[in-house]
């Protein structure tokens, strides 16, 4: 009786392992047949590609007139470095005389000492005085060498008959003469070169010496920029000159962008074309010359100054080109491309280019009145892309 009790729950325990059992193959044959018998989903293609957005500019042929821009640097058509042409002490100078003082020409600047010269200068003048003396008391000499001769009722050998005249005393006497006179003249000179004065109207950049200097000859005093001009040599390459027609007195617009606020510009002209390349750029120079620099007077009152030593952008109208379109150098493209819209889809153009300045390309061939260029940047490019247009521009 015991042993059957022992037994007895040992069966419902394998009943229920057997149970769990069939279930588990159940599932698992239910999963493996719902995973067989799902629908596959096809891939209809990779991406569906979306028109490209793009703003466009339509262009026309016609006659334009490119500019050439340049650089070039500011300097004095006028310069002077003042230097004495006698020794001495600075005894004055003008109250004005000090950097950046406008002065005008022949405008006495300094004073060296003139005593020492008034002195040799009145020596000088006695020095001639005797010598006039001699010549005059001479030519009495000459009267009455002249009387004895005809006295003397004969012809005498030329040779003789000159020393019967004094002919050779006078000479001498009046060759005495004239090297007083020169020698006043130098005295007369150098006495006037203790004023120092200005060559043209100028600004003064700098100074070297004060009253109580010690001067000579050669000695750099003070440095002078004339005020009625300055240069502007700008440099331009050999193959845009083509496109100049005419370089004297052509004109110039100038503009120091470093300096001047926006839209400020003042006026030049070509005065000569520069005959060598420049040796760094290896480009040509042209020489502009701009009246009135400093805008002192009336009529530029309302200009900017130049700068020497600045650097100024030139702008040079060309030569008119004669039908080309003209398009913004921003939407060349690589390889001188276009991108124009065309029914929908991307034209790539290549262009035949006339002529590029800083702001545009002149194109010969490649694009026609009316053609609309794509001015948006692409992602993608390729010939026949899709594109379309943005509500403004249907």
């Amino acid at each position: 009786m015991n042993h059957n009790n022992e037994t007895q729950p040992a069966m419902p325990l394998k009943k229920m392992l057997w149970g769990c059992a069939v279930v588990i193959a159940i599932a698992l044959g239910a999963s493996y047949l719902i995973h067989n018998s799902e629908p596959v989903a096809q891939r209809e293609g990779a991406t569906k590609r979306t028109a490209m957005l793009v703003d466009v500019m339509p262009v026309e042929r016609g006659t334009y007139r490119p500019v050439i821009v340049t650089m070039g640097s500011v300097s004095p058509s006028q310069e002077v470095t003042l230097q004495p042409q006698v020794s001495g002490r600075i005894a004055s100078r003008a109250d004005n005389f000090r950097p950046g003082a406008f002065v005008e020409k022949d405008q006495l600047l300094l004073t060296i000492d003139p005593a020492d010269y008034e002195i040799e200068l009145a020596a000088r003048q006695s020095a001639l005085a005797q010598a006039e003396a001699a010549l005059n008391i001479e030519q009495g000499e000459q009267v009455v060498a002249e009387q004895e001769y005809r006295q003397l009722g004969r012809d005498l050998p030329a040779m003789q008959e000159a020393l019967m005249l004094r002919q050779p005393q006078l000479a001498a006497a009046e060759a005495e003469r004239q090297s007083a006179k020169a020698q006043v003249d130098r005295a007369a000179l150098d006495l006037q070169r203790t004023r120092l004065m200005a060559p043209f109207d100028a600004q003064i950049v700098s100074r070297a010496v004060n009253v109580g200097s010690q001067v000579a000859p050669g000695n750099a005093l003070a440095r002078l920029v004339g005020t009625e001009s300055y240069w502007v040599i700008a440099t331009i390459p050999l193959s845009k000159m083509p496109h100049i027609d005419s370089v004297k007195d052509l004109s110039v617009e100038l503009r120091d962008r470093s300096a001047w606020p926006e839209g400020e510009t003042r006026e030049g002209k070509v005065l000569s074309l520069v005959g060598e390349l420049d040796e760094q750029s290896r480009m040509l120079r042209l020489l502009i010359e701009v009246d009135d620099p400093l805008a002192r007077t009336e009529a530029h009152a309302d200009k900017m100054p130049l700068v020497l030593g600045s650097y100024v952008e030139s702008r040079i109208t060309a030569e008119p080109l004669q039908n080309v379109v003209r398009l913004e150098r921003q939407y060349l493209r690589k390889n001188d491309t276009a991108w124009v819209y065309e029914d929908g889809k991307l034209s790539i153009r290549s262009l035949d280019i006339a002529f590029m300045d800083a702001e545009h390309v002149y194109v010969r061939q490649g694009l026609a009145s009316g053609d609309r260029v794509v001015t948006t940047s692409l992602a993608r490019i390729s010939d026949g892309a899709d594109l379309r247009l943005s509500e403004g521009e249907q």
